[in-house]
């Protein structure tokens, strides 16, 4: 793997910096917390960068994947989305490197301060942006190359292996006996996994982390307000993960706002003391759902059935959440237990969490 100085110099050889930013001492190079050895690189004058590295075999394949989807997405037929990803401008292919733009100025969606993002824009912009990725067309010889397209592991989490099992924590454990003791997760979350279709490249990790917004208040008249990053897992599959993805994100946004009590559980009740109100929530879900479906085309019996594949996979996307959340620990949580009642009562009433959740009525 390339140190600093090596890296600062293969910046050289590309044409990405020059000796005039060394001699004057004005590059900043810093680490950056990523899943990757990452850096940002801010010269004085010029462009900043975002490198990644690959440090072992799945890491350099999950940058090669990256970089590949930057090269379909920064074409001239999708200048609309291409303006809400960072530039590629180069992927190194045996040092595994990624370098891309620095997103200067911007954070994740709930990094700080909350209030300063309308919940209609920002919905707007996420429907535009996903219907433009959904609708491109990957050439063949590209389709081979994408990151595999398997239906989401969790959709298999109630029927894991015995070594798998058995590799796992206590409250993951009491999490799988719970899904297995439920008829309609294994039945549904079956009937998910043979339904899964590679119909459309998808980001496949949409959350509020991979959403930046400007650091600084924003109005109607900003232009562009998100951009979406780290594309390592996006791939060929069934778009409409993504679109559960956009509302699973905001309901636990909301959910994890909220304090849990042991007797609010019990009588159902849920205590309401939070700075992220279910109203953020359905303008959000309103405005990115009727933005996606109007730029998609779609219309009539084929929208109730988008909407209804969805809240299945808002339903597993909270479950994977609890599993992410809960595999270094021994007990579940009282709030996980929470996320997998309200994941069990979106799977079997998905309509009414469609209308009472997001706001939205079809």
């Amino acid at each position: 793997m390339l140190n600093q100085n090596a890296l600062i110099s293969h910046l050289m050889s590309l044409g990405l910096l020059d000796a005039d930013q060394l001699v004057n001492g004005c590059v900043d190079l810093s680490e950056s917390s990523h899943r990757h050895c990452s850096y940002k690189i801010e010269p004085e004058y010029g462009p900043s960068y975002f490198v990644k590295i690959g440090t072992d075999q799945n890491k350099s394949k999950a940058l090669e994947n990256e970089a590949l989807v930057y090269r379909l997405i920064h074409t001239k037929a999708l200048n609309p989305l291409s303006n809400r990803i960072p530039k590629l401008y180069h992927y190194d292919t045996r040092n595994s490197i990624l370098i891309l733009e620095l997103l200067k100025n911007r954070r994740p969606l709930l990094e700080g301060k909350k209030s300063n993002i309308d919940p209609i824009l920002l919905g707007v912009e996420l429907g535009e942006a996903l219907s433009v990725l959904h609708q491109l067309k990957v050439p063949e010889n590209k389709r081979t190359a994408l990151k595999s397209s398997n239906a989401p592991w969790v959709l298999s989490i109630h029927e894991p292996t015995t070594n798998i099992y058995w590799s796992m924590t206590g409250a993951i454990k009491q999490m799988v006996r719970m899904i297995q003791s439920i008829p309609d997760f294994s039945r549904i979350f079956t009937n998910l996994r043979n339904l899964w279709k590679t119909s459309a490249l998808i980001h496949f990790d949409i959350r509020s982390n991979n959403i930046l917004v400007p650091t600084n208040h924003i109005n109607s008249n900003d232009g562009n307000i998100l951009m979406l990053i780290d594309w390592e897992l996006a791939r060929l599959g069934d778009p409409s993960w993504d679109v559960g993805s956009i509302f699973h994100d905001g309901l636990t946004n909301w959910l994890e706002s909220l304090q849990f009590a042991e007797e609010l559980l019990e009588d159902n009740r849920l205590l309401d003391l939070t700075d992220f109100p279910i109203e953020n929530v359905h303008l959000l879900a309103r405005a990115f759902w009727d933005t996606y479906i109007r730029h998609f085309g779609i219309k009539g019996a084929d929208t109730e059935k988008l909407l209804h594949l969805s809240m299945m996979y808002t339903s597993a996307r909270l479950i994977q959440t609890v599993f992410e959340k809960m595999r270094r620990s021994n007990e579940l949580s009282i709030h996980a237990t929470a996320l997998i009642q309200v994941s069990l009562n979106i799977i079997q009433k998905p309509k009414d969490a469609a209308t009472y959740l997001f706001g939205i009525h079809t």
